[in-house]
């Protein structure tokens, strides 16, 4: 069954890798990659790849607690396939992760379970952390009509309020909370009455993590803060290298978290058009020039079509 999931998965991926190629444009692709050396370029998916590695490490870190001891070179496969079914298709980043718990080589499919839900949770929360902090720099430094502020001060409230309560209900167990608010409106899925105890077994490994590991929950939390800079490094970068010499370290930083949400939109795969329209708009608030953000796009996306290609590579080689 699992070999069959992936395989459908596999040929899905590769359909809508080749399709947003093509809508992008080869042509479009090569003349922004042009405008970078090729030792430059390389540069750029070193970084990414330091990027993922952070990203396996998180990871890992919660599986050897949630699971055995699994190899990091494993991690990192399952981790990079799942990018790539979350980029290729839209999942609403929710099919990468089953793929993920597929992947990994464990006797309890509930601790791996457990482990991505922790990873996601952290990852969101540093992510909200990041975002809010870029908010109020913009808030703070940027002309801005009062209605954007106030929309963006009523994000930063909503974020805070909704980080704080999934944290405490995962304390408490979350998915226990959720089925009783079914059960109160009487809705029932099947799926819940026939696994209510292994998803009664996820919540414990999960509000366990949080009762027995705070320092591991505070070193994932770090390294995901690791991972944000990495990704702030390599926007720098690019723009420098694409002819952008006076962007600042503080401009590629509200850049990475102000366009950050374009990737919590699953409408299209890889947020196609929403990405664009975001990254744009940071780019008016900031007076960049809005074709450099076009190229940087573009580069952008090459490299993570290179990864989400490894990824479909890493799926089409399993044999399990």
């Amino acid at each position: 069954m699992k070999k069959k999931v992936l395989i459908v998965v596999s040929i899905i991926g590769i359909i809508l890798f080749i399709n947003i190629i093509r809508k992008i444009g080869i042509g479009l692709i090569w003349e922004s990659i042009k405008n970078i050396s090729l030792e430059n370029f390389f540069i750029l998916i070193f970084l990414r790849f330091l990027f993922w590695s952070i990203r396996t490490i998180n990871w890992k870190i919660i599986l050897n607690q949630c699971c055995s001891e699994i190899p990091f070179w494993q991690v990192f496969k399952a981790r990079i396939t799942g990018f790539a079914v979350n980029y290729l298709t839209p999942s609403a980043n929710i099919g990468g992760e089953a793929v993920r718990v597929m992947l990994i080589n464990n006797k309890s499919k509930k601790s791996a379970l457990a482990s991505v839900i922790l990873d996601k949770t952290i990852e969101l929360v540093s992510t909200v952390f990041f975002v809010i902090v870029a908010i109020a720099i913009a808030l703070y430094k940027l002309p801005m009509p009062d209605y954007q502020k106030y929309i963006y001060v009523g994000f930063i409230l909503l974020s805070i309020t909704m980080m704080v309560f999934v944290l405490r209900k995962q304390h408490q167990g979350l998915l226990k909370w959720i089925i009783s608010k079914l059960e109160k409106v009487k809705i029932s899925f099947k799926f819940i009455k026939n696994n209510t105890d292994k998803i009664r077994e996820v919540d414990e490994n999960i509000s366990g993590f949080y009762k027995n590991n705070k320092k591991k929950y505070f070193t994932v939390l770090f390294f995901y803060g690791v991972q944000f800079m990495i990704w702030t490094t390599e926007i720098f970068f690019t723009l420098n290298f694409i002819g952008l010499e006076s962007i600042t370290f503080l401009q590629s930083y509200l850049i990475v978290s102000l366009g950050a949400i374009a990737f919590v939109m699953p409408v299209l795969p890889g947020g196609i058009g929403i990405y664009e329209l975001t990254y744009i708009t940071v780019f008016k608030l900031l007076g960049l020039d809005t074709s450099l953000c076009m190229a940087l796009v573009i580069i952008r996306r090459t490299i993570a079509l290179t990864w989400a290609g490894t990824g479909l590579t890493f799926m089409i080689r399993t044999k399990k």
